[in-house]
């Protein structure tokens, strides 16, 4: 039985049943396709071809012994017994006794779903806390760009405030510029970021993998609401500043 690539791949749109295929140099007759599954538990089943269990020990394997079995449980509230169940059986069958140890061991999805969720949620926290860390070195850097302007604009300030411009005038001024300096970074970084994780996922599906290429709305109004809320944060030292300069000494600064 070959799995739905294999077939395309050796037979492209042609009918593959009643036809022959060479394993480890032995023949064998195509009986049956699977519909296409995709990669389920870490394997590619598209990929794969499946013979009988005689077969592949006598012919392919060169081995009497079974090295690794799959149960299909009915239900996930039956794992755990079905995975002590597995364990007698197989203790009875190899002769171990209670004080001997298992020369087997028996993992269940459930098992790597709670180590694979441990990896996730390690890699997510250690991810958010560069995200967090670039948040802020990036937010210094604004305040800095932004304490510059301020002080090359000193005159400018000046004359706005020898004509009336008030200091919360002032400050919205430049609170809104680093917004807006920032909104536009973060655009920036959605388009990149979006046009990076298409090619990888391009990448991905060209060497056979099921990899889906989503963009998120919710993330990018987050990633946009971030990036204001970064240029308030780190803006407002430096409108602040811009704000309290006296007019009759910003318009003598030289």
């Amino acid at each position: 039985v070959l799995g739905s690539q294999v077939k395309q791949d050796l037979f492209n749109d042609a009918p593959a049943v009643g036809e022959m295929v060479k394993l480890k140099r032995e023949s064998f007759k195509v009986v049956g396709v699977m519909e296409p599954r995709g990669e389920r538990a870490f394997q590619n089943y598209d990929t794969q071809v499946f013979v009988t269990l005689v077969t592949a020990q006598k012919v392919l394997l060169g081995i009497n012994h079974i090295s690794l079995a799959r149960l299909k449980i009915d239900s996930a509230e039956n794992v755990d017994e079905a995975q002590e169940l597995v364990k007698s059986v197989l203790r009875a069958r190899h002769n171990i006794t209670k004080k001997d140890q298992d020369d087997f061991s028996v993992r269940s999805q459930l098992d790597a779903l709670r180590i694979f969720t441990t990896a996730t949620d390690a890699l997510k926290l250690f991810l958010a806390a560069i995200a967090a860390l670039a948040l802020l070195v990036g937010g210094i850097g604004i305040m800095n760009i932004m304490l510059i302007a301020v002080q090359e604009r000193i005159k400018e300030i000046g004359l706005k405030k020898a004509v009336g411009a008030t200091n919360r005038a002032i400050m919205q001024q430049f609170l809104i510029e680093t917004v807006v300096i920032t909104i536009a970074a973060g655009m920036i970084g959605i388009v990149l970021g979006a046009g990076i994780s298409g090619v990888v996922a391009l990448v991905a599906r060209g060497l056979g993998y099921q990899w889906q290429y989503i963009i998120s709305w919710n993330s990018i109004i987050a990633a946009l609401g971030m990036s204001a809320a970064i240029g308030l944060i780190f803006g407002l030292y430096p409108a602040r500043h811009a704000a309290r300069l006296e007019p009759v000494e910003a318009l003598r600064y030289e």
